[in-house]
């Protein structure tokens, strides 16, 4: 568990080295639980920059290739679910170069509303997912992912420097609801 005091926004992103330790750490945690695990791991990636920070074994060339290696073997083997959400840089393209599918990244505005949309569209992306039955999921991975990823509304609200979640349903209307985002009702949100 990360405390407040280890986290130091100074500048540096070491995106690469601090999620492949994510991994492993959970991976390992998930290994040592003797009652019932989890249905689904989701992992959420948030960066405010590009990497340039991670050292050793994790950096550069090689280190990316390990990170893809990483999400690529949790993803086949172990059905994880990733989402990457970023600004200051192409959240998409990033997560799209990490083995993320490009339905479970999101770029963000970044400011106070641009965060706060973005946690928003991401609560509804995940409701979506949480929704959706581990058999959907293991029997067709890539389109649940494409169904319950972000929608062009979430993202372009995501984009926004102010807080309108006018467009948005409360998420207290998705936990009573979950269901209400699912592919029958993304048609109208896609436009």
């Amino acid at each position: 568990m990360v405390t407040a005091q280890e986290i130091n926004p100074n500048g540096p992103t070491a995106i690469q080295e601090s999620f492949c330790k994510f991994i492993d750490d959970t991976g390992s945690h998930l290994a040592s639980m003797t009652d019932v695990r989890p249905a689904k791991v989701i992992m959420i990636i948030l960066t405010d920059g590009a990497e340039n920070a991670s050292t050793g074994e994790y950096a550069g060339a090689s280190g990316l290739r390990m990170l893809q290696e990483k999400i690529k073997h949790q993803q086949e083997v172990y059905n994880w679910i990733f989402y990457l959400v970023a600004a200051n840089l192409d959240g998409v393209t990033l997560g799209k170069a990490y083995g993320i599918p490009e339905s479970c990244c999101i770029t963000y505005a970044h400011s106070q509303g641009g965060c706060s949309n973005v946690m928003n569209s991401t609560s509804q992306a995940l409701k979506r997912m949480i929704a959706t039955p581990s058999a959907q999921l293991s029997a067709n991975r890539n389109a649940v992912l494409t169904n319950t990823g972000y929608t062009n509304i979430e993202r372009n609200l995501s984009m926004q420097h102010c807080t309108n979640n006018s467009t948005l349903p409360p998420v207290s209307n998705l936990m009573e609801n979950p269901t209400m985002f699912t592919s029958a009702n993304r048609q109208n949100q896609q436009n």
